[in-house]
């Protein structure tokens, strides 16, 4: 067929452009969800080999007439890129990712469709996407423009089920048996569940380590705050039941561990507490700190060991057997019975946090997260509890995991709180105060005395750390600017 050799010739000639064009997509995509901290099985790409390509363009409708009549221009898979992802979680962050950083002119999710039909077998979600208008303005990507690349995302297993089932398909001239087919199809939901399950555990183990890294972060914040904090009684270290600060050992260590934790650095967390264990070797805390740091690091042995020998130093410290039920069992709380009352918990918290006793408040407020309050309400006044004893950056953390939501008082505090913290790291700097007269103004409903922003104020005077400058915050919230 002349047609035929002719369109072979001319993609034979093109084939390196699109080698080319779906290396540089692999590239870009191994960039962007690197960057992202999305882990992947692998990322690879190839450009259709001549056979394929004519084997393809061989193929005819039912009337016989050639199925494509401009391939080069009908055939959307001629550069593709496969990513295999582990999880059905990440299906859709890359997903996400792939919008956001091509032109997508097509999605189709495969196994979706399948679903529907209530049949099992084929799962995959494809995208057919040109460069971005960014990228093309690129000198080296020009060359690129108006090219289709095929995207095709999976998981492993589903990746494993389409490997045996085209090897199978293509290694049979005829159609695959029946009975063949039906084991492929049984397969198919087996793989299904097995995703699910797959993702149930990722979720699971993500949930558990979220949560000790969270108790690691708080137990480094009580610490920064005891060594901060000038009242008497949270000197000692053990007003209202709250374990103090090891001796020696200083806020600003503190603060650099919660750093890397927060960072993710283990390995430089890990060798600050067995540093900080040298210094103080009958502290109980730091081993309970070091254990939860061991086991972010996956040495479930190591955080046990350091967990028998807290409880030996303090063997009545409920803390030590909660940590240890959680990385034994998987435990994300503490069963409810020993849960903490939440209303008495907060009401202790703004107590606290209303007659500047930063340490007592800041534990109070964790326990009635614990114990299941609001866990941006339960943040936000822990972020106030670290900024009252000056701990901004322990501060700055904890908003950082708030989101604002436009137009409700929790917007106004998110706000006002930030300013105050760059008023308390810079009291001289006149701050630019008008985005947040702006949300008050918007909000005549907002009312100050009835803010936990109201009990900051008070906290702050009572420890005569109330300036002017942070003044103008709490002004703005009282409308008597």
């Amino acid at each position: 067929m002349p047609g035929i050799e002719s369109s072979v010739a001319k993609y034979n000639s093109v084939r390196p452009k699109y080698e080319s064009y779906c290396a540089d997509v692999e590239a870009l995509l191994n960039v962007i969800l690197t960057d992202e901290k999305i882990h992947t099985h692998s990322i690879k790409s190839r450009a259709k080999d001549v056979d394929s390509f004519k084997k393809k363009i061989q193929k005819v409708k039912e009337d016989g007439t050639p199925k494509y009549t401009d391939p080069l221009n009908d055939l959307t898979d001629l550069a593709a890129v496969r990513v295999i992802v582990y999880t059905t979680g990440q299906l859709e962050k890359v997903g996400k990712i792939i919008k956001e950083n091509f032109h997508v002119i097509e999605h189709k999710d495969i196994g979706a469709e399948r679903s529907e039909t209530k049949d099992f077998g084929y799962q995959s979600i494809h995208y057919l996407v040109y460069h971005s208008d960014a990228r093309l303005s690129l000198l080296d990507k020009k060359k690129f423009a108006n090219m289709v690349c095929e995207i095709q995302v999976r998981t492993i297993l589903q990746h494993a089920w389409a490997e045996i089932e085209h090897d199978i398909q293509y290694k049979s001239e005829n159609e695959t048996p029946k009975e063949i087919r039906r084991k492929f199809r049984s397969l198919g939901g087996l793989i299904d569940i097995a995703d699910r399950e797959f993702q149930s555990i990722h979720d699971m183990d993500t949930a558990l380590r979220d949560s000790i890294r969270s108790s690691a972060v708080d137990d480094l914040t009580k610490g920064a705050i005891n060594k901060l904090d000038l009242q008497p009684a949270e000197a000692a270290g053990t007003a209202n039941g709250v374990t103090g600060a090891s001796p020696g050992i200083g806020a600003s260590q503190f603060v650099s561990v919660r750093g890397w934790i927060l960072e993710g650095k283990y390995e430089e967390a890990l060798l600050a507490y067995t540093q900080n264990i040298k210094i103080a070797p009958n502290s109980h805390t730091q081993y309970l700190g070091r254990a939860k740091v061991r086991f972010l690091l996956g040495d479930l042995s190591g955080a046990l060991k350091d967990l028998d020998e807290a409880a030996k130093l303090s063997p009545g410290d409920h803390a030590v057997k909660t940590i240890r039920s959680q990385i034994e069992q998987g435990l994300l709380s503490p069963p409810q019975s020993k849960k903490a009352d939440v209303g008495q918990e907060i009401e202790l918290g703004n107590a606290a946090l209303a007659d500047g006793r930063g340490l007592v408040a800041f534990s109070k407020f964790s326990n009635a997260q614990e114990a299941g309050y609001n866990v941006a309400f339960a943040t936000f006044n822990k972020a106030m509890a670290c900024v009252l004893v000056g701990d901004t950056d322990g501060g700055r953390d904890l908003l950082n995991h708030l989101r604002r939501i436009p137009g409700t008082p929790m917007e106004i505090n998110i706000t006002a709180l930030w300013h105050i913290i760059q008023l308390v790291e810079q009291p001289s700097k006149t701050p630019d105060l008008s985005e947040l007269k702006e949300l008050v103004a918007a909000k005549p409903g907002y009312d100050f005395k009835l803010s936990p922003l109201y009990l900051l104020q008070s906290g702050l005077s009572k420890r005569q750390k109330s300036a002017a400058p942070v003044d103008v915050v709490f002004n703005v919230l009282k409308r008597q600017t």
